[in-house]
């Protein structure tokens, strides 16, 4: 495999000048939280800001001072749970209500943006090559890939020494704050407090090719190598035998969500109108807007679905689309809510918002009772509001606009900073958001203005256009409850095994999970292989 990167490839890593706590938000709980959740979404031109949300927690990742209302949150849930813990019964019976507790991480995060021009062709072996050389060191990450640029989160009691390993890896001090650094002075040098705002490093692909540094960066740590960082100072040598054996997550820890996705930038100069579509997204994903005939063209890039076909299924292998061929887009709701017997969209949202959110999944039977089947782009294609369901012709006025009853999107991912907005979401989601007549405001629609066209590549060809021009994706999600944030390796651990396999992916980390975003060609594959790491 030829190696993605140019010898003249550029790669600049850029301190952004705040400091962050992270937030876990159970997705059972998401509901009850939206007032809080939607005040970060609308802070305007946030140095840095991200939502991702998926089958098992919202995460988000914002400036300190702007999650007091989490911390208020986070602390009474604790003395619930203290005060439950304590009790005779909970000795007996586990206390359900500490998984379904809100956290804000103790330690403060800063945040790196990471720029090499490259586009998405190479996000894999970035996301690779840039975490080598930490979890060499010992020093745990998360890591962000977005539309804007790469995004890498350490301890801030680390960063001086993350700084230090990349210097040491060929990168050198472009340029920082002139109050503070002097562009000859060296990271080991530098002072170690927020003096370090606006620290920027960059070496080219070419320079450090066949120097240590760089060995240091392309040579990641055996996989059985995952241990806890210590609590600060510079990681302790140890020998290959005494290591910490890593436990892997199971087999079943590692889900493909089902719905395709897409990436694309949002223009800032259209800010005011596709916040609220945003808000729409993350808390009333249910009143989201199709145009029908949007909706007839996912189901003709969407096989048919099986009379047979169970109503209810797991993320996991019953909805894997192969390496050779799609199988469908069926949407899954991980809402603890069940439909309305009318299935009206106006009945459906008062039966959600009148039922309390917490300990409220009604059990249908079977692992996954709590997931509940959201109807396929093909059966959304059969619906009509005046009961057109010929699907031949343009729609009438009165039926070309509908909502998605009932439905919760299964994965996306907000990042904004100054720089921009990036967003992560279902392909039809993003459609319905955005509509042919609104797409001045995206940038890089590819899948988007493709679904307007109605086409789909002929399959030899498929892949190599999905890889070129980076199509549509699948989300495997991978729970790390496990591990808590002190485990370091994990971002390398699975970029190294897809990228040694020529799947290109893009990571998207959260409070409990990594989810990695794969052609969805590739998803079977992907998941293979990172259930045998």
């Amino acid at each position: 495999m030829a190696n993605p990167y140019s010898a003249s490839l550029q790669v600049t890593i850029s301190l952004l000048p705040v400091s962050l706590s992270l937030v876990h938000i159970p997705r059972s709980r998401l509901l009850s939280l939206v007032h809080p959740v939607i005040r970060q979404l609308l802070i305007p031109r946030p140095t840095f800001l991200n939502l991702t949300c998926n089958e098992i927690e919202l995460s988000i990742f914002a400036d300190n001072d702007a999650v007091s209302d989490f911390e208020v949150i986070a602390r009474r849930d604790r003395q619930r749970h203290r005060s439950r813990s304590g009790s005779t019964s909970s000795r007996t019976h586990p206390d359900a209500h500490s998984e379904d507790a809100i956290e804000v991480s103790h330690d403060q995060w800063r945040v790196l943006q990471i720029d090499s021009h490259s586009g998405f062709d190479n996000t894999g072996a970035r996301v690779h090559e840039i975490s080598a050389p930490l979890a060499a060191a010992g020093i745990s990450i998360l890591y962000q890939s977005s539309h804007i640029s790469d995004f890498i989160f350490v301890k801030a009691s680390r960063l001086h020494e993350v700084l230090s390993i990349f210097s040491s890896a060929g990168y050198h001090l472009l340029s920082s704050n002139p109050d503070t650094l002097s562009s000859h002075m060296s990271p080991f040098d530098a002072p170690r407090q927020n003096s370090l705002d606006g620290t920027i490093l960059t070496r080219r692909r070419s320079s450090t090719a066949s120097s240590s540094g760089a060995h240091s960066v392309l040579s990641p740590p055996p996989l059985d190598d995952l241990v806890e960082e210590g609590t600060g100072g510079p990681p302790v040598p140890r020998p290959a035998l005494t290591r910490t054996t890593s436990h892997s997550p199971a087999p079943t820890d590692v889900r493909v969500l089902n719905p395709d996705l897409s990436c694309i930038g949002l223009v800032e100069d259209s800010a005011d109108v596709w916040l609220l579509r945003l808000v729409k997204l993350v808390a009333y994903p249910e009143l989201i807007v199709a145009d029908d005939g949007s909706v007839a063209r996912v189901a003709s890039l969407s096989p048919p679905i099986s009379p047979t076909a169970p109503r209810e299924a797991p993320f996991g292998d019953s909805a894997l689309p192969s390496d050779e061929e799609p199988e469908e887009d069926g949407y899954y709701s991980a809402s603890p809510h069940s439909r309305s017997a009318s299935g009206s969209p106006i009945n459906g949202v008062s039966a959600s918002r009148s039922q309390s959110v917490e300990g409220s999944s009604e059990r249908r039977g079977g692992k996954y009772s709590h997931l509940h089947r959201i109807t396929t782009a093909a059966e959304l294609a059969k619906l009509r509001v005046n009961g057109n369901g010929n699907g031949n012709g343009p729609p009438s006025s009165s039926s070309c606009q509908r909502t998605f009853a009932g439905y919760t999107v299964p994965f996306f991912s907000i990042t904004r900073t100054d720089e921009g907005t990036s967003l992560i979401a279902p392909t039809a989601t993003i459609a319905a958001l955005f509509p042919a007549s609104d797409r001045h405001m995206v940038i890089r629609g590819n899948d988007l203005d493709e679904l307007d066209a109605g086409g789909v590549p002929e399959a030899d060809d498929r892949d190599a256009i999905e890889e070129a021009r980076g199509g549509p994706m699948r989300c495997l999600q991978i729970d790390l409850r496990q591990f808590g944030l002190d485990k370091h390796g994990l971002v390398n651990r699975y970029s190294r095994v897809l990228e040694e396999n020529g799947i290109n992916h893009m990571y998207s980390s959260t409070f409990k999970t990594a989810n990695l975003l794969v052609d969805r060609y590739r998803a079977r594959k992907a998941q293979l292989l990172l259930r045998d790491v």
